[in-house]
């Protein structure tokens, strides 16, 4: 019995196509890899993206990512496959070690924002179960302190900040 590997296969469609013809592909390169006995766990379309260089004079490309479980051995029959097929313009296929999880960036922020509320409450359970720090969160938690500071400005009746805000709008009016 033949052992079985996970890849993920990265195809760049060109986006001049429709998109039937675009799930036409996908199907085929789908059935390509179940006729070669292999797996399919995921096909995730990503859409169209801008890419970083101009590649068969396109300027940006249809992406779709497909996870599948297939014997080492069928990857090249697979590759040539996806060579001969015109509106594929770049392709690129990698054995992982792990297997494909979708990313979920709703998700992904709301347990971001918790993890922000549950470190203002100083609560001491292990914070990381609950998420990871990203650069979202860094993000989220940027936005939650800004947030903050324009509702305490807001909220602030302090005389002497009223007192600077008509002195300066005075100087912008050209009074003083």
């Amino acid at each position: 019995m033949d052992t079985k590997n996970n890849y993920e296969l990265i195809l760049v469609l060109a986006p001049d196509r429709s998109t039937d013809e675009q799930e036409k592909i996908i199907k085929e390169i789908e059935s390509n890899i179940t006729a070669s006995k292999g797996e399919l766990n995921c096909t995730d379309t990503w859409g169209d993206r801008k890419l970083a260089y101009v590649i068969k004079n396109y300027e940006e490309g249809f992406y779709v990512l497909i996870n599948f479980d297939i014997a080492p051995d069928k990857i090249k029959d697979l590759e040539k496959n996806i060579i001969l097929e015109r509106s594929i313009i770049r392709h690129i296929c990698t054995k992982t070690e792990l297997g494909y999880k979708k990313f979920d960036y709703e998700q992904m922020v709301k347990d971001d924002k918790k993890y922000i509320a549950d470190k203002k409450a100083n609560k001491t359970e292990d914070l990381k179960s609950t998420s990871q720090t990203t650069k979202i969160g860094k993000i989220v938690e940027s936005q939650t302190k800004k947030e903050e500071k324009k509702e305490k400005k807001e909220s602030s009746n302090d005389p002497v900040d009223k007192d600077f805000e008509k002195k300066l709008q005075d100087i912008i009016d050209g009074e003083i």
